[in-house]
């Protein structure tokens, strides 16, 4: 389908145009044929917000979810004995974890001297036991020290 616009009038001087549609090539003119109307003025203010629309249909569901883990990290702190470091000697604390745990963190949990010389020198895990920590403290004296190693201990349990 074809649209033209056509100026009607006897002079073609009347300002007023419209619109033929179909397979004619110009508008009669005639009260049912429609005016296209032409703005000269500038561009208007905005007019207000229309009302909100229908709400829309409900969307689909959605894919399945990935299932949850069936196991989850429990940690648990394990304080070891407390020794007394003698001044000039090296002392080693082990910390154990249970069998069906691994040490995954460990640290001092106390220690107190009656005067400044603490000297920790090493804390480490041995390499042929995963389940404990080895705490390794040099005391440079001149004191006793009190001291005592606590490991982290973990393991996979089941989800409730």
């Amino acid at each position: 389908m074809q649209s033209f616009v056509n100026e009607c009038g006897l002079d073609e001087s009347s300002g007023i145009n419209y619109v033929a549609t179909g397979p004619q090539t110009q508008a009669d003119c005639s009260a049912t044929a429609t005016p296209i109307v032409l703005n000269a003025g500038g561009q208007g203010q905005q007019g207000p917000p229309g009302p909100a629309g229908p709400q829309g249909p409900k969307g689909d569901a959605g894919k399945q979810g990935l299932p949850g883990p069936d196991k989850e990290l429990q940690v648990r702190t394990v304080d070891g004995d407390e020794v007394v470091a003698q001044p000039n000697v090296l002392t080693i604390v082990v910390t154990e974890c249970a069998e069906d745990e691994l040490a995954t963190g460990r640290g001092i949990g106390r220690q107190s001297t009656s005067g400044d010389n603490p000297g920790l020198q090493d804390h480490r895990i041995p390499t042929n036991d995963p389940t404990t920590w080895e705490l390794r403290y040099l005391n440079p004296g001149p004191n006793p020290v009190d001291i005592q190693a606590f490991a982290e201990c973990a393991k996979l349990v089941d989800v409730p």
